[in-house]
């Protein structure tokens, strides 16, 4: 078969061969550049590349919002966040809105990163020296007997301390607990 030549007209088209002109050359060369750049930085970002601990606290019936309030009044009142742990959990962003850092003096000296997208809240990662020079959010990193330890010591220091200091100081079952 005897192949068309530039110009000529098969099943009513124009046929067009040859060399391609340099300017569409030089415009799909940038195209396929900018292409190429793209798909590296796609696959070498990543959002939220780390996991979290998810340590939960289901069994609590303590309201997130009333345990909120808790730890940015009572709790964190005195508290300052050196930026040394800012930088340790958060590598220079922002915490977020629903994110509370926990601090515990006593030994082993912790802290620990806390959500309230969950009821009433979950701890995301902690840092304890001791166990690692880096925060730790993988339940991969630390022991079976570490992670209860951790949920103890936060059911203990943290949620049964607000829920004390709710009923000391007269507040509501219906401020204090979900009552669903």
């Amino acid at each position: 078969m005897m192949e068309p030549m530039s110009g000529e007209k098969i099943c009513g088209f124009k046929i067009k061969t040859g060399i391609i002109p340099l300017k569409n050359h030089q415009r799909n060369k940038l195209a396929l550049s900018k292409l190429f750049l793209l798909f590296i930085f796609s696959s070498c970002y990543g959002v939220n590349e780390h996991t979290y601990l998810r340590i939960v606290f289901n069994e609590s019936k303590l309201n997130a919002v009333y345990l909120n309030k808790y730890v940015d009044s009572v709790r964190n009142e005195r508290i300052t966040i050196p930026d040394s742990i800012k930088e340790l959990f958060f590598n220079g962003s922002k915490m977020l809105d629903n994110e509370r850092l926990i601090h515990f003096e006593s030994e082993p000296q912790e802290w620990y990163l806390i959500n309230f997208d969950a009821t009433p809240c979950w701890i995301e990662a902690i840092y304890n020296p001791l166990l690692s020079d880096r925060m730790i959010h993988d339940k991969n990193s630390i022991s079976e007997a570490e992670l209860r330890r951790i949920k103890k010591r936060f059911e203990t220091e943290v949620l049964k301390k607000a829920e004390e200091y709710g009923k000391s100081h007269h507040l509501p079952d219906s401020v204090i607990y979900n009552l669903n």
